[in-house]
């Protein structure tokens, strides 16, 4: 997706409240910005509602806002809710299961006399050896640390060779690409610099859907926005696209770690 540009906000003037809408009750966080033009609400994983919105707006105004918008707010915290139900019951612990390009592997966890912490992998799942002689928590801690750490490593070489990939098939070559965390979205692309980001988490998704996020991405290069243009352009390689981004909707609270 094209990378936005930021608004500067001051958060010291940002205001809690509570509002009752036809939904329910919505607590959210106003804040206001003098280069805002629009208003626009948003829900963090951490199930917090913020409203942003140009200095001039009434409080009216704001709520006659919010509740027409209430039952996507509602449905939104619900969700996100359920997401963080779903992941606070996973944890780094023998027989845990976790994706790798789309299938689901388990956790083996081997503690000895050792003082680094390998990670090996094969078609039976991670072997992940620790040292012994650890509390609980700093037994968690060394499991998640290797488990992301081999992510990451397997996510540089898989997303560099599938960007390679796509761009011979495309003809469309950004100046660089980089592989980061990124907490909402799956890739971004800023089209001035010809610069592409992709999320390490993506492979946790099988190659085909790993595809349509580079394409996608790649597309914007030279269609900046979701236009008519700009899908037809992803469709014209991937006529199946909308079966790849149901895969990501649907498998969206699996890719997320704990």
């Amino acid at each position: 997706m094209p990378r936005r540009k930021i608004n500067r906000l001051d958060h010291s003037r940002a205001e809690t409240c509570l509002l009752k809408t036809p939904s329910g009750a919505v607590s959210y966080t106003l804040l206001k910005s003098s280069r805002r033009r629009t208003m626009e609400i948003s829900v963090s994983e951490e199930e917090r509602v913020r409203v942003v919105v140009p200095s001039y707006v009434s409080r009216k105004a704001v709520e006659g806002f919010i509740r027409e918008r209430s039952a996507w707010i509602i449905n939104s915290l619900q969700a996100m809710h359920r997401a963080n139900q779903f992941t606070c019951h996973r944890d780094y612990e023998i027989g845990q299961e976790f994706l790798f390009l789309g299938k689901s592997y388990p956790v083996y966890i081997e503690e000895g006399a050792r003082k680094q912490t390998r990670v090996v992998f094969d078609k039976q799942g991670w072997s992940i050896f620790i040292p012994s002689g650890l509390t609980e928590a700093q037994r968690r801690q060394k499991v998640k640390t290797a488990l992301v750490q081999w992510y990451r490593r397997e996510a540089r070489e898989i997303l560099g060779t599938r960007v390679f990939h796509n761009v011979r098939l495309m003809g469309l070559e950004p100046m660089t690409v980089s592989v980061r965390t990124q907490k909402q979205i799956w890739g971004s692309c800023h089209c001035g610099e010809k610069h592409i980001t992709l999320n390490w988490l993506l492979v946790l998704a099988p190659l085909h859907v790993i595809d349509y996020v580079i394409v996608h991405e790649l597309a914007h290069l030279t269609h900046p926005n979701h236009s008519r243009r700009f899908w037809n352009k992803v469709e014209s390689f991937l006529p199946d696209y909308k079966e790849r981004q149901d895969w990501l909707k649907n498998h969206r609270l699996e890719m997320k770690l704990p």
